[in-house]
């Protein structure tokens, strides 16, 4: 005998797989949200003098090969250096990364600027610092701007 349950889920069924099969076929085109999530980017975690790690991260809606420059600037707590930079992914695309020790104890700030070839493109930054995060959104060509305080 079939119940309710068994003839619903005979009816999700197809639907499922219509559903999975469209994400699945989605992802592997080329086009604009692969390029943010395909791994070939080089996000930085840094170490300031002081213990704190910071993981900065940008996403890009476009392909790696339209990105030109991405361009980081570090701010972190007067008197404090950076210690160390580490690129945990392969190196995708031409970035640089400055530090500048002007904040208030406790106080982190990422700017980022992205150029890209064609038309401005939807830019996204995040700032974690342990539990803290802190975001911006923007287009490429402005300078996005965003600020972790204690």
């Amino acid at each position: 005998m079939v119940d309710g349950r068994t003839r619903r889920a005979a009816r999700l069924g197809p639907l499922f797989i219509l559903v999975l099969s469209a994400a699945l076929t989605l992802l592997g085109q080329p086009g604009t949200a692969f390029a943010i999530f395909s791994g070939c980017r080089d996000d930085p975690l840094v170490w300031l003098s002081d213990g704190s790690r910071l993981r900065v991260t940008v996403l890009i809606d476009t392909t790696v090969d339209q990105v030109q420059d991405v361009h980081y600037v570090i701010h972190g707590p007067v008197g404090t250096t950076l210690a160390k930079v580490r690129h945990p992914g392969p190196k995708g695309l031409p970035e640089r990364l400055d530090y500048i020790d002007d904040t208030d104890p406790g106080v982190y700030r990422a700017d980022v600027t992205v150029l890209t070839s064609g038309d401005p493109v939807a830019v996204e930054l995040r700032l974690r610092q342990v539990l803290a995060f802190a975001s911006a959104t923007g287009l490429s060509g402005d300078t996005l701007t965003t600020t972790i305080t204690p």
